[in-house]
């Protein structure tokens, strides 16, 4: 692995990470500023970031307003071992040091998971929201267990908004940019009384795609509308008592959906070349797509046969009570949550016109000749979340060597998830149209107790033992129907003669139920070491659990009842923490080796052995895997007005052991890991610049290459990349408005975010792209007193 690090730290074209690390630190040694102490409540309490044993990153209001991070992307972007691929509005895939969840049905669960406020959100199609009024995002890397309500196998993003607080404040923030971007946001916080008091956000937006649909006159996909608002109120009557009430409400509109095509290498040599030096990577775009890059003025050109579209409604709600007593502070936090989404997209995008197409039913379309190949999800889903936590903890001022909290967990969480496959796989000498509906439910209870004891062995040693027993309890439930009844079957025999009616994915129409209990105990153990006042150390012993489900797309009852077992982690990690050179230099690095038992992965399995044509792609316990790595974040101070900040990760994953008929090879390489990223910012202000300073912002966002698929298809090779970020600001002196100038991806680098691949080496379908170079102005207006 060291000499992977000497070799990737080498950087990307144009920047090196170690040059710029040596450079800053060369420049400190005479500065005299000093880097401000991070408030963070990774462990359910208030600590420095500094003398928590965990490997987590962190981003403040300034830090994301400066950044201009607005979703879970940018989050990624800056923090080590993270990314984010967006295969459709509703269906984001977060993984963490190279463990996340592909599976988007109603029986599974998530390997990296969002809280917001501490309330666990658990499916994937609830956990993308607009970023407004934030206090604070946590990202913690690892698998979480003893301190969290629900248990993480992974790793989690926390989100922590602003409270309402005891003096008058009033913002507003407007933006127009490229691609009609337009933003609104605004915030009022107001005492009531001395014991009372409110905030309300709002936050609206919406912005044209960058793709255009071409089997739709060349009309603009994905354009985006949001309004969001939260409301809260903080009630503290007494010193020892404190309640928080939120109430949360988004709707959001996706108008068209786009994907491209990809494809990996060809036979043509020659091509190929030529495709390496435009866009630097064997995997290129459909033939018909070579050169054509998105841009700010000319999206990008998509073949989607459904122009389709997203609309989405969340509401949540949530009490929370803080009461000091004499044996320790007792947290009572009941939430509900409630998302509901539709969406309609074309899975696959081969442009393939209308020439051929001919009306079946009002919503079906099929082809009276030809070559041709069309795939379409049309999905629901409801999803109900209620949870309650209670946690007592030790005073945080007691006296002794002991400090520990209890904690109890329940949720109950309800999945109701339609999905419609229309599909229709054209040849020469025959056609198959299927389009069978799976109305999956399911249900699950949840319990959990888990609690965590530190012990001061002495001034500079700690000893933490953690532990937690989960139990889940799954009902669930699958029904698949053909919605194409007799008359229509006719319809389209009348129109297509050599039509053949399916139901793939499915092998008939079935209805099964079952029912499955999970359990498991993690424990934990982290020994700290305060070496002096500026360097800590800790050493973590820890485990992590996540839940066996069902499958949502069964091709038949038995596979449909046949659940998928958990999967286990252990993770063993040693960690440094300093602030050095007079806490002008803070270096948070870990190194760590993580064994995954039963990994749940999408696999590729055959109905029927050696039939081609039976194959389909299920969850399933496929593999045991090794991910070993190292992590840093750097934040230097080597003068008043100047601030770099970065982030790097080295991670090595291998496939150790597959399940018997399993497709998957051992030796491979797990989905988006890449083996190094970096990523730096550069913050500079010019002091007295008219009656206010100017501030200069940027930044170098580098991943290296990775697979999207865990068989390491081709078309799911994705090259490495770097982007290029800039912004400028002023402000005048008292800081009552600002107005920045900002540029993302600067270099309008081509990148895809997601693919899935098919046919094996040749296609990635569903192929989504990163966002173009986009600009754009922001106005803040602080009105506050």
């Amino acid at each position: 692995m060291w000499n992977q690090i000497k070799q990737q730290t080498k950087g990307p074209s144009g920047f090196r990470a170690v040059s710029a690390l040596s450079l800053a630190l060369l420049a400190i040694q005479s500065s005299q500023a000093q880097i401000e102490e991070v408030v963070v409540t990774a462990q359910k309490r208030e600590q420095s970031l500094q003398e928590v044993p965990l490997a987590v990153s962190t981003f403040d209001a300034e830090a994301i307003s400066s950044a201009r991070i607005d979703d879970l992307e940018e989050i990624a972007l800056r923090t080590p071992s993270f990314d984010i691929g967006q295969n459709g509005p509703s269906a984001p895939e977060m993984t963490i040091r190279g463990i996340g969840s592909t599976d988007r049905e109603a029986g599974s669960d998530r390997s990296v998971v969002v809280f917001v406020d501490e309330v666990y959100i658990g499916r994937a199609g609830a956990s993308t929201f607009d970023l407004f009024d934030m206090e604070r995002i946590e990202v913690l890397r690892g698998p979480q267990g003893s301190i969290f309500g629900r248990n993480v196998v992974g790793g989690s993003v926390n989100f922590i908004t602003a409270r309402p607080r005891f003096e008058e404040e009033t913002k507003m923030e407007v933006s127009a940019g490229s691609l009609s971007l337009w933003e609104a946001k605004g915030v009022l916080n107001r005492p009531l009384s001395e014991s009372l008091a409110a905030r309300l956000s709002l936050s609206a937006n919406g912005r044209d795609g960058y793709y255009e649909n071409r089997q739709f006159d060349n009309k603009t996909t994905n354009n985006t509308e949001s309004l969001s608002s939260r409301l809260s109120f903080l009630y503290e009557p007494s010193d020892s008592l404190q309640w928080l009430f939120t109430l949360e409400a988004s709707t959001d509109e996706v108008d068209g959906i786009g994907s491209a095509i990809t494809q990996g290498a060809t036979s043509d040599a020659e091509f190929n070349a030529e495709f390496a030096n435009r866009f630097g990577g064997t995997s290129r775009p459909h033939p018909d797509l070579l050169g054509r890059k998105p841009d700010a003025t000319a999206p990008y050109p998509v073949d989607n046969n459904e122009f389709g579209f997203f609309e989405r409604d969340i509401l949540a709600l949530s009490v929370r009570l803080d009461a000091t007593t004499d044996i320790g502070v007792i947290t009572l936090l009941p939430a509900f949550r409630d998302t509901s989404f539709s969406i309609v997209r074309d899975l696959v995008g081969i442009p393939i016109g209308h020439a051929d197409r001919v009306q079946v039913t009002s919503g079906t379309l099929g082809y009276a000749n030809g070559l041709g190949f069309e795939s379409t999800a049309i999905n629901d889903e409801d999803y109900t979340a209620q949870s309650v936590e209670l946690r007592l903890a030790s005073l945080p001022d007691s006296a002794g060597p002991a400090s520990w909290l209890l904690g109890l967990y329940y949720l109950s969480e309800e999945t109701h998830r339609i999905q419609i496959r229309e599909r229709q796989l054209s040849q020469v000498s025959s056609q198959t149209i299927s389009r069978p509906r799976f109305d999956q439910n399911n249900d699950v209870t949840s319990a959990a107790i888990f609690g965590q004891l530190r012990w001061d062995i002495s001034d500079s040693i700690g000893l933490t033992l953690g532990a937690r027993y989960t139990r889940d309890e799954k009902d669930f439930s699958l029904a698949v129907a053909n919605t194409i009844d007799a008359a229509t079957e006719a319809r389209i025999k009348a129109a297509i003669p050599n039509a053949r009616i399916a139901l793939s994915p499915a092998t008939a129409e079935f209805s099964a139920e079952a029912s499955e209990t999970f359990s498991e105990f993690t424990p934990e153990v982290t020994v700290d070491f305060q070496v002096s006042e500026q360097a800590f150390l800790y050493a973590k012993w820890s485990t992590g659990f996540k839940s066996g489900g069902f499958v949502g797309l069964g091709a038949n009852a038995s596979q449909a009842t046949r659940p998928f077992q958990p999967e286990t982690v252990l993770n063993q990690e040693l960690g440094f923490k300093g602030d050095l050179f007079d806490r002008r230099l803070r270096l948070n690095a870990n190194i760590f080796l993580m064994d995954f038992e039963e990994l749940q992965l999408r696999d590729r399995q055959l109905l029927v052995p050696g039939d081609e044509a039976s194959a389909i792609v299920t969850t399933v316990n496929a593999a045991k895997a090794e991910i070993r790595g190292l992590e840093a974040d750097i934040i230097i101070h080597p003068a008043a007005n100047l601030f770099i900040t970065g982030g790097l990760s080295v991670l090595e994953t291998e496939i150790t052991e597959v399940a018997q008929g399993s497709d998957i090879r051992v030796g491979t390489e797990l989905p988006k890991a890449p083996e190094f990223s970096t990523n730096w910012s550069f913050d500079y202000t010019f002091e007295n610049v008219g009656n206010g300073h100017l501030r200069l912002r940027a930044e170098a966002l580098y991943r290296g290459s990775l697979f999207f698929d865990i068989n390491e298809d081709t078309a799911g090779a994705e090259p490495s990349r770097s982007l290029y970020n800039l912004n400028l600001s002023y402000a005048p002196d008292d800081e009552r408005w600002d107005l920045t100038l900002w540029g993302k991806n600067l270099t309008n680098e081509y990148y895809r975010t997601q693919v899935q691949s098919a046919l094996r080496d040749k296609v990635g379908i569903i192929s989504t792209l990163g966002e173009p170079r986009t600009y754009g102005l922001t106005f803040r207006l602080n009105l506050s007193e």
